[in-house]
C-alpha cells in the first residue's frame, strides 16, 4: 500500500528534477558565465566583474564593435599561458582596414597581413573569414595589434550582458586610481582658451547646467570617444552645456576637433600648462563632471558609453 502511494510522488520528484538539469544543459549549451581578468577592456569591463556570453553559433552575424570571448590562441600566437582566454573588441571586419595609429613603439606583429605606408603606420587589410581585434586600454592589451587578424572560429560567443557591479570592501588607496570631487563640492574656477582664442570661465556658464568632458586625443581615442562624443551632442541639444576638456596643445585640441568633427567647444586644459586636472582630480581620461547651475558638482565618473547614462 505505502509503496504504491510513493510511486506518483517519486515520479514527480524525478521529472522535476530531469526539468532542472535539462535546463541547466540547455543554459550551458546557449551561454557562458564569465569573469573578467586583467585590465585590457578598462573601463568599459573592470578585473572581476561577470558578463554574459552568448555562444556564436546562436548569433546570427558578429558586428563590428561587439565584444567577443576569444577561445585559446596560445599555439597559434605563442602566447604564455596555455589556458589564456581573452575578452576583446572587433574594431574591423572582413574586406576593412584597419590603421594603427599610435605613436608608442609596438612589439612586431606576428601576422603576414600587414604593411606600412609612407608615414610607418601599419596597415591590415582583413581577409575573409577574420576580424581584428582589440582591447579598450590598448596601453596594456595583447590583441590584434600582436596576432594579427583571428579567425572566426576563433570565437567563442558575443558578450551579451554586464552584470552589475556590487560595492566592494574598501582598500587603502590606489594613487593611480582617481579620486573626483565630492559631489556638492563647489566646482574649481577656470580661465582656458579654446580653439578659436577665445578664453572661457566656469563663471561664465552660471545659471547653466554643465557637462565637463575632459579627454586626450591619444590611440584610444578613436575607440573610445565616437560613442561618447555622441552622447555629449546629444545632452547639448537638450539644452545642457557642454565644453571638451583637452589635454594637450593648442594644436591637439584643433586636430582633435577636426578628426572627430566636434562642434561642441574644445577647451585647451594642458596638464602641464595649466592646473585644471589637478583642481578637478583627474589622473586619466576620458572622465565627465556635471556641475548644476550655481556652480556645484553633481556628478563625476569615468566616461565610459557603455556603463553610465548622462539622461
Amino acid at each position: 500500500m505505502i509503496p504504491s502511494l510513493l510511486t506518483p510522488v517519486l515520479v514527480s520528484i524525478g521529472v522535476f528534477v530531469g526539468v532542472i538539469v535539462c535546463g541547466i544543459l540547455l543554459m550551458r549549451s546557449l551561454f557562458l558565465f564569465v569573469t573578467v581578468q586583467g585590465g585590457s577592456m578598462a573601463p568599459t569591463l573592470k578585473p572581476q566583474d561577470h558578463v554574459l556570453v552568448l555562444r556564436k553559433g546562436m548569433t546570427r552575424k558578429l558586428k563590428k564593435d561587439a565584444i567577443v570571448l576569444l577561445k585559446n590562441l596560445s599555439e597559434q600566437h605563442l602566447l604564455p599561458s596555455p589556458e589564456a582566454s581573452f575578452i576583446k573588441r572587433i574594431v574591423a571586419i572582413e574586406g576593412e582596414t584597419y590603421i594603427d595609429t599610435s605613436s608608442e613603439k609596438l612589439p612586431e606583429s606576428l601576422d603576414e597581413y600587414h604593411t606600412l605606408d609612407e608615414l610607418g603606420r601599419r596597415h591590415w587589410r582583413i581577409p575573409s573569414g577574420k576580424v581584428f581585434v582589440c582591447g579598450d586600454n590598448r596601453v596594456v592589451s595583447r590583441d590584434s595589434r600582436m596576432w594579427g587578424p583571428v579567425s572566426l572560429s576563433d570565437i567563442e560567443g558575443v558578450v551579451i550582458h554586464q552584470f552589475r557591479r556590487r560595492e566592494r570592501v574598501s582598500v587603502p588607496e590606489n594613487p593611480i586610481t582617481p579620486s573626483l570631487l565630492a559631489i556638492g563640492q563647489q566646482a574649481p574656477d577656470f580661465n582656458l582658451l579654446d580653439t578659436h582664442g577665445e578664453y572661457v570661465r566656469l563663471q561664465d556658464t552660471r545659471g547653466q547646467r554643465l557637462l565637463l568632458l575632459f579627454v586626450a586625443y591619444n590611440r584610444l581615442a578613436h575607440t573610445m570617444l565616437p560613442p561618447i562624443l555622441t552622447k555629449a551632442t546629444h545632452i547639448a541639444s537638450k539644452g545642457v552645456t557642454v565644453l571638451i576638456m583637452c589635454d594637450g596643445s593648442l594644436e591637439r585640441a584643433r586636430l582633435l576637433q577636426k578628426d572627430f568633427a566636434i562642434t561642441l567647444p574644445v577647451l585647451v586644459a594642458s596638464q602641464s600648462q595649466t592646473s585644471v586636472y589637478t583642481d578637478y582630480q583627474i589622473y586619466g581620461n576620458p572622465c565627465y563632471y556635471v556641475i548644476d547651475e550655481e556652480g556645484h558638482v553633481a556628478e563625476a565618473d569615468i566616461a565610459n558609453a557603455h556603463s553610465w547614462q548622462w539622461d
